[in-house]
């Protein structure tokens, strides 16, 4: 076998962790586990934070897995959004106010019932190394070699395929979100080429692979990168995904009958018909309503919940959608006015999800979930008034980071 080739999107190049400056810290609410490598030096480091390691390490009988114990600590997450100027450069703009005081950036009364059901807005659950500026304890003391492989690899997603690694990298992380929102989709490939490698990829070395499923993957994601074009609305984007899943599924199948699922009808795809009749038309209200009502409640009732600010958030969405607020015609020009931004979500959740289908050969399944994965962004940033950047990172933080969490939105599209 050849040598094995790493690709990973153009903007991964220039990340570079802005650590104790983060709006969101990656340290905050989430549970460390700890590699069997980190928990032998734990094991033995030295000094007071070597005590206060030990101290802090906690067995998971359930999932066998040994894991930091959050504690109680200063609140550094703080609301944030993105803001470009005039040459397309984006920078992350603060807000001075906790992240949990979410009623101050939603725009309805249901807002303001959520915001008032929050957490301290002062203290949060930490990860006991953060210190009060938001650097990493153990990372100052004994050096990044030594934190654990989840803090050293955050914010990267790896699959490894056969011939080659893909990375992507999550936009839970403030820091990514900025990138992609600067970030202009390339169209610098042939779209007819057999090779593993898609717009968004650097460094531009091909790499083939042996696998048929995953060769007519990458041509059909490639296809779909080619004739992108970040000025269309989300619903063009929606209908030329789910035409290319439909096309390209029973070819999969045949290539490999083992993995031949059921597939959801067409007539369950979430709001078809509104994007196949135009986003314009007042008597489409209902039915998008309806649909995208379906789709937060599910979420609601089925969630494992990370944050209250992103309970808060869907709770605020599906009352307005409920409570007569939602129009056909304000979503649209919403959508309108922020195509760039949506399209290049949109593309940053297909090139995560799109080849996942080697696995199961159901690439219908993974197109749906791409569908979810920028509706429910994008639904809630209309709904509340937050940064669109901001909740397509809350989304990632609660549900890509979550197996769960994931697991369950893709069973609701057997269920619709």
């Amino acid at each position: 076998m050849s040598e094995e080739k790493l690709f990973m999107p153009s903007y991964g190049r220039h990340f570079e962790c802005i650590a104790g400056d983060c709006p969101e810290n990656c340290c905050v609410e989430w549970i460390v586990d700890i590699d069997e490598n980190s928990k032998k030096f734990y094991e033995t480091a030295e000094g007071a934070v070597g005590e206060k390691i030990r101290s802090h390490m906690v067995h998971e009988d359930e999932d066998d897995e040994t894991v930091f114990s959050l504690t109680k600590g200063m609140n550094h997450v703080r609301e944030w959004g993105i803001e470009k100027d005039d040459q397309g450069k984006s920078k992350l703009k603060l807000s001075g106010e906790s992240a949990d005081e979410i009623s101050s950036s939603m725009n309805n009364d249901a807002a303001a019932q959520a915001g008032s059901e929050t957490c301290d807005s002062t203290f949060d659950m930490n990860c006991p190394f953060q210190r009060d500026d938001g650097l990493c304890e153990i990372r100052l003391t004994y050096g990044y070699e030594h934190t654990s492989e989840t803090c050293r690899e955050h914010p990267e997603f790896n699959e490894e395929y056969e011939d080659f690694t893909e990375r992507s990298f999550s936009i839970s992380c403030p820091e990514i979100a900025r990138l992609i929102s600067e970030t202009p989709l390339k169209k610098d490939i042939d779209e007819d080429d057999e090779i593993l490698l898609t717009p968004l990829v650097y460094p531009s070395a091909p790499c083939q692979s042996s696998d048929a499923v995953l060769n007519a993957l990458a041509r059909a994601r490639n296809k779909l990168f080619f004739n992108f074009d970040e000025d269309e609305l989300l619903g063009t984007h929606i209908i030329h995904l789910r035409d290319a899943a439909f096309s390209l599924q029973p070819k999969l199948f045949q290539m490999d009958e083992a993995f031949a699922e059921a597939l959801p009808s067409e007539n369950n795809m979430l709001l078809d018909s509104f994007f196949r009749t135009g986003d314009t038309l007042d008597e489409t209200d209902a039915v998008f309503c309806d649909g995208a009502a379906g789709l937060i409640k599910y979420m609601i009732e089925n969630q494992d919940f990370l944050t209250k600010r992103w309970e808060n958030a869907l709770n605020t969405t599906l009352s307005f959608l409920q409570d007569g607020q939602f129009s056909v015609s304000s979503f649209a020009e919403f959508c309108r006015t922020k195509t760039q931004d949506i399209s290049r979500v949109f593309a940053y959740f297909v090139y995560r999800y799109f080849l996942k289908a080697v696995n199961d050969c159901n690439i219908v399944k993974w197109s749906e979930f791409v569908i979810k994965c920028i509706l429910v962004s994008v639904l809630v940033s209309f709904a509340t008034g937050m940064d669109f950047y901001r909740t397509a990172a809350l989304f990632s933080r609660e549900v890509e980071h979550d197996g769960d969490n994931a697991s369950m939105l893709l069973d609701m599209i057997f269920d619709e």
